[in-house]
């Protein structure tokens, strides 16, 4: 900010400016100017630093941070009265500036929205670059998958392939270090054979995976139609994670070998051979088998190394031909040895004698195995065929025109509410109790008579003073069911404000209210605040657009989203349902006992009430992070 004693003193707005003055006000905004422009050159100018996503993220964080931090400046008093006064001077500057400004604000805007999607994806890349096990990545990367399609589809600076490739690109790379790590060959066999196998397994399945859900999710955008297609570079995206998915089955197959041959040469072979000893010695080539691979001396997960790699696995598969080999012929001999050893004295019945009942034995053998081989002369085929068939209405343009209205005036609203909120308990209706069991005595008859007449004669007072306090108490939950609607913060809202007066209450917060009272005390539940004609709405919009008809934004946004809009409302049915149906099936006493447990679930499920709408990408951690408080 530059020294200017002039804008120290106190002069009022419509005095005329000095044309000095205004020169000196002229000279701080080009500095402005010059320090906006340096700074937007040295935030594009910067280079993230690392291969990973989470240098992708880091990059912005810091961008979005100087960016702001310059934002901010230009909010300063002083800043806004030089402008003030060079508008009243109707300097030529100041559309410059204002040019400027724009480019900063549009630099602003782009830095906090990339910001805001990748903070979504963090705890998929750093699972990633981190040393997560495997099935981790695994089970993560559908989800992985589907959140990028999200921020293809919702945010402004992913939606075209030259950010969106970069980005996914450095997922590729994270990948490939992962696995990388963890299949490292001059350390993998020394783990036990079943983790190896494991591993190179997984590590072969992230990979297929990886590039199997690119296919899906292209493949359904394209049978949709809606919004821009997956065309990226499947070359250099997919390259080198198919070549390292490839790698990993190797591995993974050659482990499964070893395995294999130890089945193979165990003790039980090594028992029914006359010269043990040769078991023992393929034993050792069979250890000594993945000795080449464990030395190796280039990188196998490097793209250039293939046919070197390739040479390698030729070795192996020919020493395992020959291995396999030796491994019949000892095979055909302990076979051969076991079935000859009763050759001469074979199982005789009783009563047989020694030469009839060695024949007898060897026909029942022979009829024995005849009846099994003779089945597989049969075999039957079986072809499966399905037909699919699509029907399309045609609709008329003015019913088009009727149906965006309504739509589009019901999609905004709906989108925009929280989703959650509360309702009253529905009454459940008090069934006779059945005339069996015991009967009230005389005595006991006459109690319940008197009980009654005590009920009959209370004073008129008692009685209004009763349905008082009711109605109070029913409008502290009216007030309730009111409040979330407002800010997390402010319960004043005009509809509660005459409310909380005649409780006694002012400046109040929705825990003040809540803290010591569970809702089931004020007669309440919890129920997901959710209108489901909003999925005839989406039907109705991927038929209309089928039938080529343009849909305005709002609603072809929301139709993208008709899958998670599904899924994420039957999990929040599901466990508000199975909340609701545990509280009320405590008695009074499980209830004070457990009053403490209830109240802390009941915070885990008040932001659904205040905060989140059906627009929040963190619904499915919401409502996982509901049943870790309710359990």
């Amino acid at each position: 900010m530059p020294t200017i004693p002039a804008l120290m003193e106190d002069r009022p707005l419509t005095e005329p400016i000095d044309p000095e003055f205004v020169a000196q006000l002229e000279e701080a905004v080009v500095m402005w100017e010059n320090h906006i422009d340096s700074t937007i050159t040295a935030c594009l100018g910067k280079t993230r630093e690392g291969e990973g996503p989470v240098a992708e993220y880091k990059y912005w964080r810091e961008r979005d941070a100087e960016i702001s931090l310059l934002v901010e400046q230009l909010k300063q008093p002083m800043v806004v009265k030089i402008l003030v006064l060079l508008q009243k001077a109707k300097s030529p500057r100041l559309d410059d500036f204002k040019r400027y400004k724009e480019r900063l604000l549009e630099q602003y805007n782009l830095a906090g929205d990339n910001l805001k999607f990748l903070s979504t994806l963090m705890r998929f890349f750093t699972m990633i670059e981190d040393d997560s096990p495997l099935q981790n990545v695994i089970q993560m990367l559908p989800e992985l998958v589907e959140s990028i399609y999200m921020m293809w589809v919702l945010s402004k600076g992913y939606r075209t392939d030259e950010t969106m490739v970069p980005l996914m690109a450095r997922i590729s790379w994270a990948l490939c270090d992962k696995l990388e790590r963890f299949l490292n060959v001059h350390k993998l066999f020394d783990k036990p054979n079943e983790e190896v196998l494991a591993l190179g397994r997984a590590g072969q399945k992230i990979m297929e995976m990886w590039h199997q859900l690119y296919k899906e999710t292209r493949r359904n955008i394209e049978l949709s139609g809606k919004g821009a297609r997956w065309e990226f570079d499947q070359p250099y995206l997919f390259t080198r994670t198919d070549y390292i998915g490839t790698v990993a089955r190797d591995l993974g197959d050659v482990i499964q070998v070893v395995i294999d041959f130890e089945r193979i040469f165990g003790n039980e072979m090594k028992s029914i051979l006359s010269d043990p000893t040769q078991i023992d010695n393929i034993r050792k080539r069979v250890k000594l088998i993945v000795y080449p691979i464990r030395t190796i001396d280039f990188s196998v997960f490097v793209f250039d190394n293939k046919e070197n790699w390739d040479v390698i696995m030729s070795d192996f598969w020919t020493e395992v031909r020959h291995l396999e080999d030796e491994a019949k012929k000892y095979i055909d001999t302990s076979f051969t040895n076991l079935r000859q050893r009763l050759r001469k004295n074979p199982p005789l019945l009783r009563y047989h004698p020694p030469v009839a009942g060695a024949i007898y034995w060897a026909r029942a053998l022979f009829n024995k195995m005849k009846l099994p081989i003779m089945k597989f002369q049969k075999k039957e085929a079986f072809k499966l065929y399905k037909a699919f068939s699509k029907v399309v209405k045609e609709y008329e343009e003015t019913k088009y025109k009727e149906w965006v209205d309504s739509a589009s005036k019901f999609v905004d609203n709906m989108m925009k509410i929280n989703i959650l909120h509360v309702v009253f308990k529905k009454e459940e209706e008090s069934s006779p109790p059945a005339q069996r069991g015991m009967q009230l005595t005389a005595a006991g008859k006459a109690h319940v008579a008197k009980k009654k007449a005590s009920v009959l004669s209370l004073k008129p007072i008692d009685i209004v003073n009763k349905e008082i306090a009711e109605k109070r108490r029913r409008d502290k939950a009216l007030m309730l069911m009111r409040i979330p609607g407002q800010h997390y913060e402010n319960v004043r809202s005009p509809s509660s404000v005459s409310l909380l007066a005649k409780e006694g209450l002012t400046d109040v917060t929705w825990r003040d209210l809540t803290v010591n009272k569970l809702m089931q005390e004020h007669d309440l539940e919890f129920q997901p605040n959710f209108d489901k004609k909003i999925f005839l709405v989406i039907h109705e919009a991927e038929l209309m657009e089928k039938l080529g008809f343009s849909l305005p934004s709002n609603i072809r946004d929301v139709a993208m989203q008709k899958a998670r809009l599904y899924y994420e409302l039957e999990a929040l049915d599901h466990i508000i349902a199975k909340y609701n149906a545990s509280t009320k099936s405590l008695s009074p006493s499980e209830t004070h006992l457990m009053k403490r447990h209830l109240l802390d679930a009941e915070r885990h499920i008040l932001p659904g009430l205040t905060r989140i709408t059906w627009t929040a990408l963190g619904i499915n951690d919401y409502i996982k992070d509901i049943t870790k408080g309710k359990s």
